[in-house]
């Protein structure tokens, strides 16, 4: 009731105060080279920042590079469809490289403990949730390797094999 009378007087006089609408978030599954589920990746963007928690269970200990792909596309077991990293402004790789880096590219590995799970926040401001966007990450893919980022050499810091991979959607 209170809700209807708010309304009709926000229609009688005019309201200036907006509602703001509930962030969605994306998930992403990622499945491991055998197909076998081994996380999730929640998305979202606020204030021209995307944020991607990760929660990985079941991967071998130690620390792993993740990164954005260019390609929507995760086929097992070795993930090379998925493309490069996305690299819209044709940048090198690494935020400790000093030519720059790939939109694609995060500032730190993932750590994966002795009991297989790890998890994350990862933050990125080179990309965006906004569909038709050279650095939209919709219709991407978000790739896990078997070792660390080294934040530098070119193409992918000598991270590794691909061992899990995830689709974002086309949109949300």
């Amino acid at each position: 009731m209170r809700k209807q009378w708010i309304a009709t007087l926000c229609l009688i006089g005019g309201c200036t105060v907006a509602m703001a609408a509930p962030k969605k978030a994306l998930t992403v599954p990622m499945k491991d080279s055998k197909g076998a589920e081994v996380g999730q990746i929640m998305i979202t963007e606020k204030a021209k920042t995307v944020t991607l928690n990760v929660m990985l269970h079941g991967m071998p200990a130690g620390q792993h590079g993740i990164h954005i792909h260019a390609n929507g596309s995760c086929t097992a077991p070795e993930f090379t469809d998925a493309g490069g990293h996305l690299n819209p402004d044709t940048k090198k790789h690494g935020f400790k490289n000093p030519m720059g880096h790939h939109a694609g590219d995060f500032p730190s590995s993932i750590t994966v403990k002795d009991d297989g799970n790890g998890s994350m926040k990862l933050t990125n401001k080179d990309v965006t949730l906004k569909p038709g966007e050279p650095n939209s990450i919709f219709g991407k893919s978000i790739v896990v390797h078997e070792s660390a980022d080294d934040e530098m050499t070119d193409p992918a810091g000598a991270s590794g094999k691909r061992i899990a991979c995830g689709v974002v959607p086309e949109s949300m």
